[in-house]
């Protein structure tokens, strides 16, 4: 797994664990489950009932982005954001 730490552009301080997505040998990105905008205990335990493998990470879950943008319609915008970063030129993809 390549993990990587995004700057928002938006000027607001984050903690890093809200900034730090990753993309694995598959070229899937995994986001943190707060990204789906409800509580990441919501998040795992959608996940689990979905079968859908998460990652701890710093005391966080993180998720696949596809499983989020197909349960959680809503973060579509911000998912695009990370997914382009991450898979972008100076992305640990390129």
């Amino acid at each position: 797994m390549n993990w990587r730490h995004i700057t928002p552009g938006s000027g607001r301080r984050q903690p890093r664990w809200k900034l730090t997505s990753g993309v694995d040998a598959n070229g899937d990105v995994w986001v943190p489950a707060i990204y789906a905008g409800v509580s990441e205990m919501h998040v795992f335990l959608c996940a689990g009932y979905d079968n859908e493998p998460g990652i701890v990470r710093d005391k966080h879950l993180y998720v696949r982005a596809a499983w989020i943008r197909r349960e959680f319609p809503e973060a579509g915008g911000l998912l695009d954001s990370v997914e382009r970063r991450m898979r972008g030129p100076d992305g640990p993809c390129a």
